[in-house]
């Protein structure tokens, strides 16, 4: 059931080749989805020890770079004979899963003050 619901929920190819294996039996999810998953409980657990969001887009800017690494790596064995290693994979999945959850909470942020501001230029503001 959850091996269905993690392939689902990334989109995963699970090919043996790009997974890890434990005791014989392969993971559920390949390796750089398996840091995705990752990288989200770890974004999570840093979101709440350490309070560097101010919904700025320096933040953003910091996922972005934190994005790119996955993406090279993706965009390097799609389009040229390379071939990535499965430590590479989780590794960059990491990365990548921290910087969506830096991201989402970064946007969370932009838009509550947005929001904020309209309602002041609004005049809707009970004060």
């Amino acid at each position: 059931m959850i091996t269905r619901f993690l392939r689902l929920f990334f989109g995963c190819h699970a090919l043996p080749e790009r997974s890890f294996f434990f005791n014989g039996k392969q993971f559920p999810i390949c390796s750089r989805c398996m840091g995705i998953l990752f990288g989200f409980f770890l974004g999570i657990a840093l979101a709440a020890a350490v309070k560097l969001f101010d919904g700025s887009f320096v933040m953003q800017r910091w996922a972005f770079l934190m994005m790119c690494p996955l993406v090279v790596d993706g965009v390097l064995q799609k389009v040229t004979k390379y071939r990535s290693n499965n430590i590479k994979r989780l590794l960059t999945g990491l990365m990548f899963g921290v910087a969506v959850v830096f991201s989402l909470i970064n946007l969370h942020l932009f838009s509550v003050e947005l929001a904020k501001k309209f309602v002041d230029y609004m005049g809707l503001s009970r004060r």
